[in-house]
């Protein structure tokens, strides 16, 4: 009998080895399975699926991270129920369902699909899906599960936040309860279609940051650009058919990881994978700041973070006194005394996120748009609904404005929007403003006289010196 060669036999031992943890690259079918210590890969590398334990926990979940970042799990199976050792098990069921079972053989989790499918395959996408699909079937469409139906706390690219409007199933993100704990904190992010759409972060049914409207390119409470970023590396999308109404984004090129998290204190991040040094890179947080927090200066007030104090009434409003607060979420502005329509203007304020509560009317122009608005004395502003190609639609608000801030200027955002005023406040501020830019030039006029003197008086000691020196 003729013995294998030692390099051969060990080479077959890590050939077994790699197959065994391994298993069967991205797919499992009917019969198979994966135990805790084995993963799944998808095809690029990108994701791996398998056990883990979150943070100082012994617990064990199934979940799903970046190949090159184990610690960064995007995706957790059994959220609400942990298995307590390491002897669960993924399999393919016979009538096709996804199950997750423990030592005893229990159903953890399962996918719960309600078709049977005898030639089912469970295949682990490179853009982090966990798809259950007809082994003849290859469209997307065709999905009997996916856990891109059930985010955890992170949003991939391509992931829907938003809904199927023709059966109200909503897709939203929700924060892990600690670093130990993936079980659903007390924060999630989604996508609120109540008026037209907008992304707001909740505890409950309590908003506690709202993005403003989409404005045709960008949320306008949400910049687009940041100073961090030298250049744009990702596209936000907002998708709204008869069937379903939706946010995702997309990264500029496949070279790009980008990612969008929600943490357990309710702020949402934005990651870009560094290549280079093989590591995370935070984009933004938001809230940003103090303005961001939902009402943050009470109804009718201008939240501005470079002035002090921060809370400022809009114009054609003046300060409730404090002794008629309820509490410190009562603080408001109320309207200024004014005759309407006659008496009254709008003010353009620039750069400003829009308040919520707003009415909007697609096929009208801003001229029509503010004409609708001098109609009805209950009007308190109005602006474009869409930004695209100069402006186009309407978005009219009646009643208090709740929720508007003055945006920075670093950041591509905020929009104009016009606020109804007395006529007096309008001529006021205008004058102000007309002021304001006759003492910028004055100065401008002023220091450039200094420079320019102090040039020509050089040049003459010059040519003085020069002429003392030749005699």
């Amino acid at each position: 009998m003729k013995c294998l060669p030692v390099f051969n036999f060990f080479y077959l031992l890590s050939f077994i080895s790699v197959i065994e943890l391994s298993f069967g690259g991205d797919t499992i079918t009917i019969g198979q399975s994966i135990s805790d210590g084995e993963t799944l890969v998808s095809s690029s590398l990108r994701f791996e699926l398998g056990f883990f334990s979150p943070g100082n926990s012994n617990n064990r979940y199934l979940g799903i991270w970046y190949k090159s970042s184990p610690r960064t799990v995007v995706w957790v199976a059994n959220r609400y129920k942990p298995i307590t050792d390491k002897n669960g098990v993924l399999t393919l069921s016979n009538n096709g369902s996804i199950l997750l079972l423990n030592q005893e053989r229990s159903t953890i989790w399962s996918s719960n699909s309600s078709r049977v499918l005898e030639t089912a395959v469970v295949r682990l996408l490179d853009s982090g899906n966990l798809v259950l699909r007809d082994n003849v079937s290859r469209s997307s469409d065709e999905y009997m599960w996916q856990s891109f139906d059930y985010p955890s706390d992170t949003l991939l690219p391509g992931m829907k936040l938003g809904w199927n409007l023709r059966t109200r199933f909503e897709r939203y993100l929700t924060a892990w309860r600690n670093a130990d704990d993936p079980t659903p904190g007390e924060f999630s992010f989604r996508f609120d279609i109540s008026t037209m759409a907008e992304l707001v972060t909740v505890t409950g049914s309590k908003i506690e940051v709202r993005s403003g409207p989409w404005n045709g390119q960008q949320f306008v409470g949400i910049p687009m650009f940041f100073p961090r970023l030298k250049n744009k590396v990702y596209i936000p999308m907002l998708v709204r058919t008869e069937d379903e109404a939706y946010y995702t984004y997309k990264p500029i090129n496949d070279k790009v990881i980008p990612r969008l998290y929600l943490d357990q204190s309710g702020k949402l991040q934005r990651f870009v994978w560094n290549q280079t040094s093989s590591e995370w890179r935070m984009s933004y947080s938001w809230p940003f700041d103090a303005c961001d927090n939902y009402a943050q200066c009470g109804a009718n007030s201008n939240c501005r973070i470079s002035k002090t104090p921060i809370c400022e009434c809009l114009a054609g409003f003046i300060s409730k006194p404090q002794d008629d607060w309820d509490s410190p979420y009562s603080r408001r502005c109320d309207r200024k005394p004014s005759d309407c329509p006659s008496g009254e203007g709008f003010l353009k304020l620039q750069r400003m996120k829009l308040p919520e509560n707003y009415w909007s009317n697609k096929s009208m122009n801003l001229k029509e748009c503010e004409a609708e608005c001098i109609r009805n004395c209950s009007c308190r502003a109005y602006a474009n609904s869409d930004i695209t190609g100069g402006g186009s639609g309407c978005l009219v608000w009646f009643g208090d404005l709740i929720d508007i801030r003055e945006c920075t200027e670093e950041f591509s955002w905020g929009q104009d929007i016009f606020i109804r005023v007395p006529a007096a406040d309008l001529e006021s501020t205008q004058y102000s403003s007309k002021h304001s830019n006759k003492k910028k030039r004055l100065k401008i006029i002023v220091a450039m006289s200094i420079i320019s003197g102090m040039l020509i008086l050089g040049l003459l000691l010059g040519m003085a010196w020069k002429k003392a020196k030749n005699k």
